[in-house]
């Protein structure tokens, strides 16, 4: 899509269309991952064609990157703190050990658990639906052979953000929330309820 100028107005004018129709203010770019240093030019030549055409519209653009490092990287090159959101995972990722008894950093697996898993990652409702168990503060757990890795709910990220004057937190994602309040007992979105309620 982006490497022709073509392909790229398409992609514009359809963006467009779907964010006037629905009402929302902008796009979120989370391109995963450009094949290298060829894609470097035509990630910026699109970003480029974006802003011109969202600026008369009054519309944003916001982007994805990966991790801290690039928030700090940014700010360090003059980026305004308050404009840049932290993404926050409402998922776990869970693995089958291959030894139940070996549990520590490194140990054996089997691969992952599918059992845990929805669209590729186990998410926060149904961690806690199938891990009872497993306080909300937890972070990691095991129920049998399972080694369960998953969203913090905790303030860790929010003092983070907050000592650093980030402007937020957006989570990945919202349809990973227990967003019917079926699973968690603790009302619809309790995730990122809960996020809301500290931040």
């Amino acid at each position: 899509m982006v490497a022709g100028v073509n392909t790229r107005r398409n992609f514009i004018n359809s963006a467009i269309s779907v964010l006037q129709q629905y009402g929302f203010d902008g796009l979120n770019l989370d391109w995963r991952w450009p094949s290298g240093s060829a894609d470097r030019p035509k990630l910026t030549t699109l970003c480029e064609n974006l802003k011109t055409a969202f600026k008369s519209r009054s519309l944003l653009i916001s982007a994805t990157v990966s991790g801290q490092y690039a928030m700090s990287y940014w700010v360090s090159l003059g980026a305004p703190a308050a404009k840049l959101n932290m993404g926050i995972a409402a998922f776990g990722l869970a693995w089958t050990l291959a030894d139940p008894n070996v549990s520590g950093v490194g140990a054996a697996t089997n691969g992952s658990d599918a059992n845990w898993l929805l669209c590729g990652k186990a998410a926060f409702g149904h961690i806690m639906r199938l891990a009872s168990t497993f306080v909300m503060e937890a972070c990691i757990g095991f129920q049998g052979k399972t080694f369960l890795m998953r969203s913090q709910k905790d303030s860790g990220w929010v003092a983070h953000i907050k000592a650093n004057g980030y402007g937020g937190a957006c989570v990945w994602a919202v349809d990973l929330d227990d967003y019917t309040g079926q699973f968690c007992q603790a009302g619809s979105n309790p995730f990122i309820s809960y996020l809301k309620s500290i931040l």
